[in-house]
C-alpha cells in the first residue's frame, strides 16, 4: 500500500528525528510528556505519604497530531479538489493565490471554488490557510524558531499574519500553542 495515497499512517510520540526520517515523514500525536512527568510525580509523592489512592484513571490528553507527510491526502471524491489539495501542501510555504491553484488544477477560479465548497465545505484559500497552520503547528512544536521565522516558512509576510490565521484555525495563539505543546505552565514565557 502507498502512504498516504491508499492508506494514512500516524505514529504517537511525535520523536522529530524519527518521524522525519520515515518516508514519506510520519504524522504523529504529540504527548505531553512534562504533563505526564508531572501527575505520575503527584502519584508517587501521595504514595508515599500514605494518602489513599483514588481508582479513577488520571487521564492526560495529548496536545495535538502533528501533521506530516504521512497524512496529506484528503479523502476527498472530486479528482480537481484532491489535484488542487495536494499542490496547496507541496506549496504552502510559499506565497499562494487563488489564480495560481486554479491555474495548477486546470479549472477556473470560480469553478474550483464551487467544487472545493461542495467537496470539503471551505474555500480555496480556507484550505491554504490550514496547511499554513499545519506547517506552523510543526514548527512550533519541534523548533525555536522566532515566530517572524516561522511565518516567512509558512508563506506569510509577517508574525501578526501568523498569528490570526493561526487564531482563527485553532481558537489559540502561536505562543499559547507552543507553551501547550512544550507543557510549560501559561504563566511561564
Amino acid at each position: 500500500m502507498r502512504v498516504p495515497e491508499d492508506l494514512a499512517l500516524i505514529g504517537v510520540d511525535n520523536d522529530t528525528v524519527d518521524c522525519e526520517l520515515a518516508s514519506p515523514p510520519l504524522s504523529s500525536v504529540a504527548v505531553p510528556w512534562r504533563t505526564v512527568g508531572e501527575k505520575a510525580a503527584w502519584l508517587v509523592g501521595q504514595a508515599l505519604s500514605g494518602v489513599s489512592m483514588a481508582r479513577e484513571p488520571i487521564v492526560v490528553p495529548p496536545v495535538d497530531v502533528i501533521p506530516r507527510r504521512s497524512t496529506d491526502v484528503a479523502a476527498v471524491d472530486d479528482p480537481i479538489v484532491a489535484r488542487a489539495m495536494s499542490w496547496i501542501v507541496e506549496r504552502a510555504g510559499r506565497p499562494l493565490s487563488l489564480e495560481a491553484v486554479a491555474r495548477a488544477a486546470s479549472c477556473s477560479r470560480q469553478r474550483l471554488e464551487q467544487r472545493f465548497r461542495a467537496a470539503i465545505g471551505r474555500t480555496v484559500m480556507q484550505e491554504v490557510r490550514r496547511a499554513r497552520v499545519d506547517i506552523a503547528k510543526r514548527l512550533l512544536s519541534t523548533t525555536n524558531l522566532s515566530l517572524p521565522l516561522i511565518a516567512e516558512q509558512c508563506g506569510l509576510s509577517s508574525a501578526a499574519l501568523l498569528s490570526v490565521a493561526f487564531r482563527t484555525e485553532t481558537g489559540i495563539p502561536p505562543g499559547a500553542y507552543r507553551r501547550r505543546f512544550r507543557g510549560v505552565p501559561s504563566s511561564e514565557g
